[in-house]
């Protein structure tokens, strides 16, 4: 089992090169910022991936995580490494995906669970007899929708 190991060494070639391409992305060579989110994109998969608990929301968060990269990508200084960056900016990202999909999952309604859920009667089929007497004890202008 041969598997490639992400370089966390700071003196790797490819972080000195990852760092080349911030910079000339920062000049305005798309080509670069293609290549860097070429290169990259692998690498925040598989860190967004480990955090994120729900199969079915990596790929969003993901598509967060690298939109938080690019908004983020004029604050680095090329002259400090580029990996302790990188790092805070997807790790910070992540959490925030995460925070914003956890919002969303306490609002959220099961679709699967629409199918209990019925057409409301009208009165004179027998709503519950609570109801309508606690509408009934409602001034009229507070009694329709």
């Amino acid at each position: 089992m041969n598997k490639e190991r992400w370089p966390l060494d700071l003196n790797d070639d490819r972080w000195r090169a990852w760092n080349g391409l911030v910079k000339r992305t920062q000049e305005g060579d798309r080509e670069a910022y293609e290549r860097l989110l070429t290169e990259i994109s692998p690498l925040v998969l598989k860190f967004v991936a480990k955090r994120v608990f729900n199969p079915d929301y990596v790929d969003d968060a993901f598509q967060e995580v690298l939109l938080s990269f690019h908004k983020a990508l004029h604050t680095y200084r090329s002259e400090l490494p580029f990996a302790p960056w990188f790092f805070a900016v997807i790790r910070n990202a992540t959490w925030s995906a995460l925070e914003k999909n956890r919002k969303f999952a306490q609002r959220e309604v099961p679709t699967e669970d629409f199918s209990l859920v019925s057409a409301p009667e009208e009165r004179e089929e027998g709503l519950h007899e609570g109801l309508h007497r606690a509408l009934d004890s409602l001034p009229g202008m507070y009694r329709q929708a």
